[in-house]
């Protein structure tokens, strides 16, 4: 919890000066602002299985829980920024920290925003794939419960009262995409988080092993394909689907690029007004 309240301290120095962070400290603070962190520790806790503490600060899975933390901040911002910019307090969000770090108008750092937040999920699906293809029974059911967080956050988000429009409670500010609004797979340039970026491996290597997990599945009749399953959402819909104990097979893999639809960990975009 100690670096809960470091950034939320930080914000707070912040708002007393009446200053906005720069870009890289406001990303860093974000990964532990909203309080996501403390709570992936007791997902295996939770669901009633326990991961190792050495799978746990693996760099790859330490990564795979910060974009959780960071994904799940920047849809908070994107949902609550227009509430906040009407009742002010906007000073710590991604969108306010953009337009005053480039000089951008509200609507071209949302949208800013949008394809920064797309291109960590971007990631996040890839590395998860990658994790997935050689991971353990509780591995697997750990990552299962970040795509949990990013889908269970949205669904809240999007129908709670807290984050409508304070003028027109009923309209609805956000809805599911099909697709990224960009599938860039090059680092965001924020030195903080870059170091994401390097725990891919080559495409071909996640192949291999994808493949490899497959072949053991048919030629091993002490494989269950049900056990240890979790649970997946498709993008627009609340009904859970099945999914086997295996990794799941990477889906930026042979295309390039990151294709979403049935992926929990769904986009968002901005309704037309």
């Amino acid at each position: 919890m100690q670096p809960y309240f470091l950034a939320n301290t930080a914000i707070a120095v912040h708002q007393a000066r009446e200053t906005i962070t720069d870009l890289d400290s406001y990303v860093a603070q974000r990964i532990h602002s909203g309080a996501v962190k403390p709570t992936l520790v007791t997902l295996d806790v939770a669901d009633g299985y326990e991961l190792p503490t050495a799978q746990l600060e693996r760099p790859d899975v330490a990564a795979l829980s910060e974009m959780v933390c960071t994904i799940v901040g920047w849809d908070n911002d994107l949902m609550t920024y227009h509430k906040e910019t009407v009742k002010g307090g906007a000073d710590h969000n991604l969108v306010t920290v953009l337009a005053e770090s480039r000089s951008l108008s509200a609507a071209a750092a949302v949208a800013e925003a949008l394809a920064m937040r797309d291109r960590v999920l971007c990631l996040f699906l890839r590395l998860r794939d990658q994790i997935a293809a050689d991971a353990s029974t509780e591995l697997r059911r750990y990552v299962g419960g970040l795509e949990a967080w990013i889908r269970g956050h949205l669904d809240w988000g999007i129908e709670t009262a807290r984050y409508r429009n304070p003028a027109d409670p009923a309209a609805r500010l956000y809805s599911y995409a099909d697709r990224p609004s960009t599938t860039d797979p090059s680092p965001l340039p924020i030195p903080t988080i870059t170091w994401w970026w390097e725990q891919l491996r080559p495409r071909s290597a996640t192949a291999t092993r994808w493949r490899t997990w497959r072949t053991r599945q048919r030629t091993s009749p002490s494989v269950s394909a049900g056990a240890g399953s979790s649970t997946s959402w498709r993008a627009g819909s609340s009904t859970p689907k099945a999914r086997s104990s295996g990794p799941a097979r990477p889906r930026s893999w042979p295309t390039e690029g990151c294709i979403t639809p049935s992926s929990p960990a769904a986009t968002l975009t901005q309704e037309k007004k």
